[in-house]
């Protein structure tokens, strides 16, 4: 009788094991089914590394999917707009620059203006996968300093607050040497002026 009652176990446990590998493997099925769906309705958009010109893509339904030396890769939802923008050196930017991606011919979505630094695109079944890269002109005199030159880099809350206190208009070289390594650079509240006006026109990487 306990023999019969052990082999009754055994199968049961057996059982038990056989429906929870069934179901894994269904549910693995599953997700390998969502996973091959998912590219049909997305499409690939690479973003050219221009110097000096930032390019952001973002959006609902855009995600970022990884960076290399020359591309950073995003995906885009069909049935989504993706806002496409330079956000630094706009003086010299002059238009956008779409290709499709397998082809490198023109893209040119319809109603949109290229040469505006930001333009949003309307994805749909028919948008193909498209690589985003910009034209330029060469940078005159005036472009360097105030608009090429300036630019920081903010790595703890001190300069962050340092900032602060030189835009609201304080002379302490404390806050001064958060930004400049040469003292003679802030040595007059004349000089600390025109650096006062070059950090509000600088760019600031946090």
């Amino acid at each position: 009788m306990e023999k019969k009652k052990q082999r009754l176990r055994i199968i049961n446990v057996i059982s038990c094991l056989l429906v929870l590998v069934v179901s894994l493997f269904v549910l693995l099925m599953i997700n390998i089914d969502d996973t091959k769906a998912a590219p049909e309705d997305t499409i690939e958009i690479k973003v050219n590394k221009v110097t000096t010109v930032s390019i952001y893509v973002f959006g609902s339904g855009v995600e970022f999917i990884s960076s290399n030396s020359n591309y950073d890769t995003y995906t885009a939802e069909v049935g989504s707009t993706v806002r496409i923008q330079s956000l630094n050196e706009t003086r010299i930017f002059t238009e956008w620059v779409l290709t499709k991606t397998d082809s490198e011919e023109a893209f040119l979505p319809t109603g949109v203006d290229l040469t505006n630094n930001i333009i949003n695109i309307p994805i749909t079944a028919e948008t193909s996968d498209f690589t985003v890269t910009v034209n330029r002109r060469d940078a005159l005199a005036e472009d360097y300093g105030k608009y090429m030159m300036d630019r920081f880099v903010i790595v703890n809350e001190y300069e962050l607050i340092a900032l602060q206190n030189i835009l609201a208009g304080s002379y302490d070289n404390q806050y001064f040497d958060k930004y400049y390594e040469d003292p003679a650079t802030y040595d007059t509240n004349a000089k600390k002026d025109k650096l006062r006006k070059d950090l509000q026109y600088g760019y600031f990487l946090i």
